[in-house]
């Protein structure tokens, strides 16, 4: 699994789903080797792959947040947004203190256009981390989406400010 997860580190994909798929052979029942496979498959562009291989991170380990918050991820990528805003709430109530949890909230809802909603999301997101340079963005898009440009400008300038090679 060491070795899986050094290889995703170091964008070898392919090298890492094979030395995953091999692991898991001889350990069926390994969540955390699961949860690297999907983040690989997903990594990969494999979302259905990715989807399957979190589900069984979570049958092995039900409260492996790390699997639930990537799951999510990939359901919204894969179009199912109602799915991934139920377990982004999910995750939510059980540790409202995950600034990431409240980001991947956000974007869900942008997805869903409850622009509203993702803007909250995204404050929340901000408060519990100042330094989340990827919230002020998504907020950034959505208050633009809001028709609030002044508003957008500040908070695209302070993800700027944070990570000043911030596409």
């Amino acid at each position: 699994n060491n070795l899986g997860n050094t290889l995703l580190t170091l964008g070898k994909l392919e090298d890492a789903k094979t030395v995953l798929i091999k692991l898991l052979k001889f350990k069926s029942n390994y969540s955390e080797a699961y949860l690297n496979l999907g983040i690989t498959h997903y990594r990969l562009g494999n979302f259905t792959d990715a989807e399957m291989n979190l589900r069984q991170a979570i049958n092995f380990k039900p409260n492996f947040v790390q699997a639930h918050n990537n799951l999510g991820v990939t359901l919204k990528d894969l179009g199912k947004l109602q799915q991934a805003e139920a377990l982004f709430r999910e995750l939510i109530s059980i540790n409202s203190e995950r600034p990431e949890f409240h980001n991947n909230l956000g974007l869900t809802l942008y997805d869903i256009g409850k622009f509203e909603d993702s803007e909250e999301s995204y404050k929340k997101a901000i408060i519990l981390n100042s330094s989340f340079a990827s919230a002020y963005n998504n907020l950034g898009i959505t208050l633009r989406k809001l028709r609030k440009p002044k508003e957008a400008e500040i908070n695209f300038r302070k993800a700027i400010t944070l990570e000043p090679d911030f596409a």
